[in-house]
């Protein structure tokens, strides 16, 4: 008896002799549980891997140029995540996100991947992987407790609302942030243990990868501090010591941080920004709007079923309204219960409310968000980890209130049983454009955004039937505004490949009166207008998109098609080589290139072109035989020609 109390005492510092036994002290190792653990995760998320590209990995990931290019992983340092938008979407709205680890992720995967999903889904796995598996190494080596340390990682494995991070390619920034983050805490933290320096500065090191994989990396400073509270000694003079201790280590962090965002301004210009749409809501109603999206942050943490990439938060109509009321005493009484655990669970508390609390303020910046999606799941995956860690200590003090210690085992597996099931359910709501927003329009019915977006994931499969009628319920919905802009211009879209080219045009113009500024309508027009042979008037609009957005690779493709038309092959080549030279992936504007340059006579440069486009590793067997056959055939005119 005497030496199963030393071996308890050993594995957690705030046993007592009379400790229960751990419920998992079956399995011979740790390494076994953490297979099992492991194991779990990715059956839940076996479904996910079926899934296609939806919502933003269309254009990052299917329609980004620049990651098709090897001089990315340079550029990624000097350029924000969405710049290739303005080669593909003239007068796109920037949005500044300096995510230069995430520039090279996209860049590699494109070149590993290319565009088979089920690669890009398993890449994000892996991460989600290493984050619980790290998850585990935090909590065992900070508790000494292996129940709950295999509950927390366990938790946070399953946790439903990380399907958003997981199932969905471009979501993937968060757990490429939270390998680094968590294992720059880990690795913190056993510096704080064994006091070996080269423990420090990995930890300084992840930082620095960490806070280029995404913006909330700025915060693990506060994480730090937390590690180093549940460190130190317990009397009042360690309790004061710990403060100079930690600030004094913690400094380079802070030293880094402000690095990244002296970079970040250098390359955006900027350091906060604010959506175009948050631009005219009043700050009173930003703020007062927080209540109702932490609350609804902390419902999907307790209550995690049926969830959706969008939920109906609204900006307050006044601090009268039950929207802020109400949410604002739920979240009092969340407060005090936070103080009662605290008193039950002492310091390791502490680290679960940080944890959880402080990587989840970027996300309460609302003013940066679009009024349609205040809360999004995606946001709660680092402070999930807080959370699940502090449900994993609720439950290991239940054994205190005399609970069987299996019967807090069972509890942990039927949480996680249930969440499991929730994520298996959500992983099918992610698996293409028009099931995501279907789920979206029926939790937010009031927003037209959303039969918005079910229109643009039809318009991507080619169904423009059922995309005339989604966008014009939308529009409908949205009524002739400067916001329905986009809806429609889209609408002109289907109408031009339903084949009614007259209504498009009126369509066209119609978003150009709500919204002079979007670029991607004049370029749209001109189209329409090329396509009725009116190729002076298409050039025109294509040359009035180049003035306002010279790096717009699409107006530029359709002025050089509009110019070669016309038979002026001299401005159509220069135009053509300005787009290759932008993204020399373009092989339809190579085709072209070439066409050109025989329209001219120089067979020599049109046969380089062909070539370049025949060996390439991206046009199919078919394709390369064509190419190869005229290429023969130009060479031997141009043979005939030098006799």
């Amino acid at each position: 008896m005497a030496d199963n109390s030393i071996e308890l005492t050993e594995l957690s510092p705030h046993a007592s002799s009379k400790a229960p036994r751990d419920p998992f002290a079956s399995f011979k190792t740790e390494r076994w549980l953490l297979f099992f653990i492991l194991a779990a995760t990715c059956l839940v998320y076996a479904n996910s891997l079926s899934g296609e590209f939806v919502y933003d990995d269309i254009q990052q990931i299917v329609q980004n140029p620049q990651i098709r290019s090897w001089k990315n992983l340079l550029t990624a340092f000097s350029t924000s995540v969405w710049d290739f938008r303005n080669e593909i979407t003239p007068g796109y709205q920037f949005i500044p996100y300096y995510r230069p680890l995430f520039t090279i992720y996209l860049t590699l995967g494109y070149h590993i991947f290319g565009l088979w999903p089920q690669g890009w889904h398993l890449a994000s796995l892996f991460l989600h992987l290493a984050t619980t598996a790290l998850v585990f190494f935090l909590f065992r080596r900070l508790t000494k407790d292996l129940f709950v340390a295999a509950s927390t990682a366990l938790l946070f494995g399953l946790h439903p609302t990380h399907v958003e991070s997981v199932s969905w390619i471009s979501g993937v920034t968060d757990p490429l942030l939270a390998v680094f983050y968590v294992s720059s805490a880990l690795a913190y933290l056993r510096y704080l243990d064994e006091k070996r320096f080269v423990w420090y500065f990995l930890s300084l090191a992840l930082y620095s990868l960490a806070i280029l994989a995404k913006e909330p990396a700025v915060t693990i400073p506060a994480i730090l501090i937390a590690l180093e509270y549940h460190k130190c000694e317990k009397t009042e003079d360690g309790k004061r010591l710990f403060l100079l201790a930690a600030l004094k280590r913690i400094l380079p962090y802070f030293v880094l941080g402000g690095a990244y965002l002296i970079a970040r301004y250098e390359v955006l210009g900027l350091i906060d920004w604010v959506n175009i749409e948050m631009a005219r809501v009043p700050r009173w109603q930003i703020y007062g709007t927080l209540p109702a999206v932490i609350f609804t942050y902390l419902k999907n943490m307790v209550f995690p079923f049926y969830l959706s990439p969008a939920y109906p938060v609204r900006l307050i109509s006044g601090f009268r309204s039950a929207d802020f009321t109400l949410p604002l005493l739920i979240i009092g009484i969340c407060f005090i219960l936070t103080w009662l655990t605290h008193r039950k669970l002492g310091r390791d508390s502490i680290v679960a409310f940080v944890f959880f609390g402080i990587p989840l303020l970027p996300a309460l910046n609302l003013k940066i968000f679009h009024p349609a999606y205040l809360a999004q799941d995606r946001y709660l995956y680092l402070p999930s980890i807080g959370f699940c860690f502090l449900l994993a200590l609720i439950i290991r003090s239940l054994q205190k209130a005399r609970v069987p210690q299996y019967s807090c085992a069972l509890l942990v597996i039927a949480i996680a049983l249930s969440w499991g099931a929730s994520v298996m359910a959500q992983n099918l709501i992610w698996r293409d454009g028009e099931s995501l927003w279907h789920r979206a329009e029926i939790m937010v019915p009031y927003n037209w955004n959303f039969p918005y977006n079910v229109a643009i994931a039809q318009i991507d499969r080619r169904d423009f039937e059922g995309a005339r009628q989604n966008l014009e319920r939308a529009a409908k919905m949205a009524g002739l505004s400067r916001e329905a802009a986009p809806i429609y211009n889209n609408l002109s879209l289907v109408f031009f490949n339903l084949g009614d080219t007259e209504k498009a045009i009126k369509l066209a113009q119609v978003t150009i009166e709500l919204d002079p500024t979007l670029l991607e309508a004049y370029n749209n027009l001109g189209v329409y207008y090329a396509s009725r042979k009116e190729y002076a008037e298409a050039k025109k609009l294509f040359e009035f998109v180049l003035k306002r957005n010279p790096r717009s690779t699409m107006a530029r493709s359709n002025l050089a098609d509009a110019q070669a038309v016309m038979g002026d092959h001299d401005e159509a080549i220069r135009n053509y080589r300005i787009v290759l030279n932008q993204i020399p992936q373009d092989y339809d504007s190579r085709f072209k290139l070439a066409i050109s340059l025989l329209a001219l006579g120089r067979r020599q440069e049109a046969i380089s072109e062909l070539s370049t486009l025949a060996s390439s590793e991206s046009i199919g067997p078919d394709e390369r035989r064509w190419l190869e056959r005229h290429i023969a055939a130009l060479k031997a005119e141009e043979q005939k020609s030098k006799l």
